[in-house]
């Protein structure tokens, strides 16, 4: 648990690298400059996953009503039968992390949208592999 600068030192099959500590982990976007040399792409990857289903459980949650949320869905291109199925879900979380909810508000719509990706911007700094 050796901690300089916000890194400490791990070992795996590859060898000796670099990542962030743990407690400097606590704090997500003003560091992410900083920790360009750590690996943590699972972390970020596990973190990126966790916020863009809170995102679609926010979503779901903004939708209040099933009739709207089966409006939505339809808009979104997913099929009638499957809008009815899946659209009378009330508890949030399991309605972000549903396969409908999932095809429907993709990665790809939250990008478009503006939220932030931390994987991506992860990778963009990353300077190893």
């Amino acid at each position: 648990n050796f901690k300089f600068l916000g890194f400490a030192l791990g070992k795996g099959k590859d060898g000796t690298y670099i990542r962030a500590h743990e407690k400097s982990m606590r704090n997500i976007r003003g560091w992410l400059g900083c920790f360009g040399i750590a690996r943590m792409k699972k972390t970020m990857q596990r973190w990126d996953e966790w916020l863009r289903r809170r995102i679609r459980a926010y979503i779901w949650k903004q939708w209040k009503v099933p009739k709207a949320r089966i409006t939505n869905l339809m808009k979104l291109g997913i099929p009638r039968y499957y809008a009815h199925k899946w659209g009378s879900i009330k508890a949030y979380r399991n309605a972000a992390g549903s396969p409908v909810l999932k095809r429907s508000i993709t990665n790809e719509r939250l990008a478009r949208a503006g939220y932030y990706s931390i994987l991506a911007r992860y990778e963009s700094l990353h300077l190893y592999d």
